[in-house]
């Protein structure tokens, strides 16, 4: 049904971000091991991933919630 196949196409939307997010933390983290430097870049990359997955696991958490 047309529910049904627009709730799959916004739970991909939920969870995209999320695997997003913990691909760029772990590159960020590497990073920052890697080249024994904290870099701006890398260093900006770990912290804007992290407030990034806090905020992609709330509103996934509200979404489920509210549903």
């Amino acid at each position: 049904t047309r529910r049904s196949s627009d709730l799959a196409v916004f739970c991909w939307l939920l969870v995209i971000p999320i695997v997003c997010t913990i691909a760029g933390l772990i590159m960020g983290i590497i990073s920052l091991v890697k080249t024994g430097q904290h870099s701006g870049v890398a260093l900006a990359g770990v912290i804007v991933s992290a407030i990034s997955l806090v905020l992609s696991v709330i509103f996934t958490l509200l979404y489920i919630l509210v549903l």
